[in-house]
């Protein structure tokens, strides 16, 4: 019985799709090791994991409940202080719902990482599952080899936004897997186990789930992908779709549905998702617009504040300090009603002004296209509900943080900022090169890995541009695939280069 078990668990984690370039377990577990403490450079060279002000509210649950399991005594108090502390928009009410803000699927994922001894390893964590789902992928479009392994993390660890990324105690590094690993699933689908297509099933329904973005990313990749039946005839096939996408796609809406369901009665995907395209209409002016004609009839609570919809914050964001500056609107309010009156107000703004929301929309689409540098929060000053939070995982980890370079403002963030934008231009001009001289020697199969990176990413900007706040980190955590890209069809000319050139110097006998 174990061993079945075990052959079970092997067969859904098993690496390869094909028979070529089998890894073993032992091989598997050392390749990923490594390649997962390459790509956590960025923390160590910041003494520390990259904290975010959000990283708190995901530390919080998952400490207290980590705390729950060890059998602490003050655990039940802590859980109820971080769940009501969850709810909170910066300094304004608090709702009741615990994942009002944010759902519930990242701070599980850390719950393994909240104790003194493991919570620097979220780097690594992250590295390894990215290294996994490049494996994977390299894997599917038949670049089984170590050496094309070995190049993508080495390139992609000194020239691209990955290791950045990755640093972060965000689930931002889980975007761009998203669209990778969605087009390994697929494209490998055929040749997994039953075990293995459970476990990439769960693994996507966790990638949709772990962000309110990838809803709509994953809705986008899904059309993608039911487009490419007709258009590239033969390059997929419907269950594997099925399977691999949009089963998922279903799940984890359902999953985060049932999740509100029993903390708060409410069965939505999210409760605050209303109040934050709110905020992307207020920052846009057109909620402005709507309430001028609409307050005189309607008593919308933010009639009080028509004169302060324009206010923005040191950044130039109207819609950022709207949302959680302490003197925005949302603070400043205080009140619940708000959160009432968001979907009338964008379901009223949008039917009276569709085609500017629409130019809104694509604008900011382009704009967060275009903005992809790595961020400058990477410095962000440490902000003491932060550090309250790492310090209830261990004291010892604030006093670590505190001394990080980001703590410092000194993480040599223009550095970084050349290498992965040195690694963007070489990506390109790499692909425009093998696109212009070399393009037949890019199978079918890379070339719609290239277009749906592409499509992945615009649509990471649009999901982003039409529903939220343009940011860096917001691109950033996507770009990395472009080069990606550029080392999968590099390694793919190679490789068919020197194939030709075996054969051609082959002896007469070997070739007949």
């Amino acid at each position: 019985m174990i061993d079945t078990n075990a052959t079970r668990i092997q067969a859904a984690l098993s690496l390869d799709v094909t028979d070529a370039g089998s890894w073993g377990a032992a091989k598997a577990i050392i390749y990923l090791s490594l390649a997962g403490l390459l790509l956590s450079v960025v923390a160590l060279i910041n003494h520390f994991p990259v904290i975010f002000f959000d990283t708190s509210n995901y530390i919080d649950r998952a400490s207290a409940v980590m705390k729950l399991l060890l059998g602490s005594s003050t655990a039940a108090q802590e859980i109820g202080v971080a769940m009501s502390g969850a709810g909170k928009p910066t300094t304004g009410e608090t709702y009741s719902n615990p994942f009002f803000l944010r759902p519930f699927t990242y701070s599980a994922f850390l719950i393994p990482f909240a104790t003194p001894l493991t919570f620097l390893l979220v780097p690594f964590a992250h590295g390894v599952l990215s290294a996994y789902v490049i494996r994977r992928l390299l894997v599917a479009v038949g670049l089984a080899s170590t050496a094309a392994f070995a190049a993508c993390i080495l390139l992609l660890t000194g020239f691209s936004s990955l290791p950045v990324t990755a640093a972060y105690v965000m689930p931002d590094v889980f975007t761009g897997l998203l669209i990778a690993f969605s087009f390994a699933v697929v494209q490998g689908w055929e040749r997994r186990s039953a075990w293995g297509r459970l476990f990439d099933t769960g693994l996507m329904t966790f990638l949709v789930a772990v962000h309110l973005s990838h809803i709509p990313i994953t809705l986008a990749i899904a059309v993608m992908f039911l487009l490419s039946l007709a258009v590239f005839r033969g390059a997929f096939r419907a269950p594997y779709i099925l399977g691999g996408v949009v089963v998922p796609l279903i799940v984890a809406p359902l999953v985060l549905i049932a999740s509100n369901v029993a903390v708060a009665g409410k069965p939505v995907i999210s409760e605050s998702s209303s109040l934050f395209l709110l905020a992307r209409f207020v920052g846009d002016g057109v909620t402005e617009q709507y309430l001028r004609t609409a307050c005189p009839q309607k008593d919308y609570v933010l009639c009080s504040e028509l004169d302060r919809l324009k206010d923005a914050d040191r950044h130039g964001s109207v819609s950022d300090y709207f949302l959680w500056d302490k003197d925005g609107t949302v603070s400043r309010l205080s009140n619940p009603r708000l959160v009432d009156e968001a979907p009338e107000l964008n379901r009223e703004t949008l039917r009276a002004y569709p085609g500017q929301i629409t130019m809104n929309a694509i604008g900011n689409t382009i704009d967060q296209l275009l903005t992809f540098q790595i961020d400058d929060d990477i410095n962000n000053p440490p902000a003491a509900f932060v550090t309250q939070s790492i310090a209830s995982v261990s004291p010892a980890l604030a006093d670590q943080y505190l001394n990080s370079l980001q703590s410092h403002g000194v993480f040599p963030l223009e550095i970084a900022r050349g290498l992965a934008n040195a690694g963007l231009i070489a990506s390109l001009a790499v692909i425009g090169y093998i696109a212009a001289f070399r393009r037949q020697l890019i199978d079918r199969r890379l070339w719609l890995l290239g277009l749906f990176a592409l499509a992945g990413i615009a649509e990471n900007a649009l999901a982003i541009g039409a529903l939220s706040e343009v940011h860096n980190r917001y691109q950033s955590r996507v770009m990395w695939l472009v080069p990606l890209v550029a080392i999968i069809f590099a390694a793919s000319v190679i490789s068919k280069l020197r194939q030709g050139s075996a054969a051609s110097t082959a002896p007469a006998h070997a070739l007949s």
